[in-house]
């Protein structure tokens, strides 16, 4: 619309001039003019909408560039730096002797322990239980000899991940020699299992008791247990 109105005050302005008489009078002209003004000033405002509009879409975008450049970043020297430094886990408790059913083996001692990850719960000797620190793939082993009196059933023992038994990892002591004298026996096991963070293992007795000719249940069922855990591989944590 302005343009057809500029174009048209220009040609009565053209007439004026070669002495014709002009399309507008003075009073047309200077409505046409403000018509022409007051849209020049919308475009103009609509255009800087737009542009301001614009810039900041674009500098929304350079922030979100920038946040994830530095994310990158960070993950990047996380990276470098669990590839220098990677986490290392390892405990061994052990314990003198027990007799018990149906329960968690504890520990007298920590035999071993050495890790650099940071608030580390590992192996609680007093609990028995361990509590893996860092998503990987563990081995886990464990060791001991049994008292096995005349008349006592085997003795059973089992890993439990997260409370619940491990059936490939049992060990069977006294079975079918018990009969008729006393038998001391000795067993290890060792296997491979992947553990996330916060994953628990933990010895259980299924039945660690004497009672047979020696008097029934004491302290001194199954001897000299070691249980160890250590992480072979991490899992990348990005």
């Amino acid at each position: 619309m302005s343009l057809l109105l500029g174009f048209l005050l220009a040609f009565s302005l053209l007439l004026n001039v070669y002495g014709h008489e002009p399309l507008f009078s003075n009073e047309q002209q200077q409505i046409i003019e403000e018509m022409i003004k007051k849209e020049v000033n919308e475009v103009e405002l609509e255009l800087r909408k737009q542009f301001e509009s614009r810039e900041s879409f674009l500098i929304n975008q350079i922030g979100k560039l920038e946040s994830k450049i530095e994310t990158n970043q960070k993950s990047i020297v996380d990276t470098i730096d669990l590839v220098r430094n990677p986490p290392t886990s390892f405990y061994c408790g052990t314990k003198r002797s027990a007799s018990l059913l149906e329960a968690i083996v504890t520990y007298d001692t920590l035999f071993y322990s050495r890790t650099n990850i940071e608030d580390a719960i590992g192996l609680d000797v007093k609990s028995g239980i361990f509590t893996s620190d860092f998503p990987g793939t563990y081995t886990v082993s464990y060791s001991l000899h049994t008292d096995d009196d005349v008349g006592d059933p085997e003795k059973v023992v089992y890993v439990r991940k997260n409370g619940e038994i491990l059936s490939q990892t049992k060990m069977v002591s006294g079975s079918g020699w018990a009969k008729d004298h006393e038998n001391w026996d000795q067993g290890s096991m060792t296997f491979i299992v992947h553990l996330e963070k916060g994953d628990q293992l933990d010895l259980w007795c299924e039945d660690c008791q004497n009672y047979g000719s020696s008097g029934g249940s004491y302290d001194g069922a199954v001897w000299d247990i070691m249980f160890c855990t250590s992480m072979v591989q991490f899992d990348p944590v990005l």
